[in-house]
């Protein structure tokens, strides 16, 4: 049996079936007799250079889901999957678009489609159209550097968010280097920390830790709790350390429990194992924060707008001259550019585990808290 190329599926892409000659605009096609032709040709081209990371793109918003109970697909991409998408990349369009362009690419909605069938959901091929119906309404030609034709507008939307991406990544190295800065400068602590924890020191027993002990000081320190959850970011609960612990200890087998190896009764941790368990709970509580700090964020963002748009209607009718006082304050200055709403985390890992750590370490009695000067007047 011979496989079937492993780009075939792009290949076999036909744009003309989701309609994109017709996206292409009517100035544009009129510059010259394949104008058209020569426009889908061209996005096609896009699609192949980009073709990889549009695919990885797909794949990782297919498998996003709303909570416990919402499902994926493999190989389909929900309405809600996109919407979560734009979100990300593309919020300045209206939620009415972004489910316009989903729509427009499910399969019943293409030219030839078979009558009676009805989905819900769309195919790899569906998504790169629906992301260049996207691009096409961001960098449109009566948008501040847009273009006439579709392939240039495609080819910046996905430049833009690429490079988005490698500054994503940029982030991760440094921060990563950061943390490992930061636990080389600590090891000294880290060690009477772990130290701190065993009931009887001897010889035979410095450096490791029995895991028995472990529980109980990690509630001292303030990072275990029986009352983890919501609302608790800066703790886990006893079962998610517990599920550290052996993935600590078992790191060899990359989470593949046909390569658990045996190990002694009771776990021992050494020093290494020791700070990769914290570190591994400081960045579970870091998330927790953060998707907190999202969700406030979003909260806020959505109380802000329904409190104008409750404004604007009380404002009652808009007359002739409302635009020419745009940009105006009420004494007919120019308003001030308003300042961007913060995106992203507000502090990055290295610096969450710096406090975290530092915290650890006071609370274990290995680092003495340092009080300001009390100043008496």
């Amino acid at each position: 049996t011979i496989r079937p190329e492993h780009d075939k599926w792009l290949k076999d892409l036909d744009l003309y079936r989701y309609g994109v000659d017709d996206m292409v605009e009517e100035i544009h096609a009129k510059t010259h007799e394949n104008a058209r032709a020569d426009d889908v040709k061209n996005v096609k081209a896009v699609m192949t250079e980009f073709g990889g990371f549009i695919q990885a793109v797909f794949k990782l918003y297919e498998s996003k889901t709303k909570g416990d109970d919402d499902e994926c697909e493999v190989d389909r991409i929900t309405c809600d999957q996109f919407r979560m998408l734009c979100r990300d990349c593309a919020k300045d369009l209206s939620s009415d678009y972004v489910d316009a362009c989903f729509n427009a690419v499910l399969p019943q909605n293409v030219k030839g489609a078979k009558k009676g069938f009805v989905a819900t959901t769309a195919d790899l091929h569906g998504f790169f159209v629906a992301v260049l119906k996207l691009a096409a309404k961001v960098f449109g030609p009566e948008t501040k550097g847009g273009f006439q034709e579709l392939a240039p507008r495609l080819e910046a939307f996905l430049e833009q968010h690429r490079a988005e991406e490698k500054k994503k990544r940029e982030a991760k190295k440094k921060d990563k280097e950061e943390v490992t800065s930061i636990l080389k400068r600590c090891s000294r602590l880290m060690t009477k920390t772990l130290d701190s924890c065993q009931l009887r020191r001897t010889p035979d027993t410095a450096g490791y830790l029995d895991v028995r002990y472990l529980s109980v000081h990690a509630a001292r320190w303030g990072i275990v709790s029986d009352g983890a959850g919501e609302g608790r970011d800066e703790v886990v609960g006893l079962e998610q350390l517990t599920r550290f612990i052996v993935y600590v200890k078992q790191l060899a087998a990359a989470g593949d429990v046909d390569k658990f190896t045996v190990q002694g009764v009771p776990y021992e941790m050494d020093q290494d194992e020791f700070e990769r368990l914290l570190v591994s709970v400081a960045y579970y509580a870091y998330n927790a924060a953060m998707a907190t700090e999202a969700k406030l964020r979003e909260e806020e963002k959505k109380a802000r707008e329904a409190a104008e748009a409750a404004a604007r209607e009380a404002g009652g009718f808009e007359d002739e001259y409302e635009n020419e006082d745009e940009g105006m304050d009420v004494d007919g200055e120019a308003e001030t550019e308003k300042e961007p709403e913060p995106e992203g985390p507000s502090i990055t890992f290295a610096e969450y585990l710096a406090t975290y750590l530092d915290s650890v370490f006071q609370k274990a009695g290995a680092l003495a808290a340092i009080e300001p000067p009390k100043i008496e007047i």
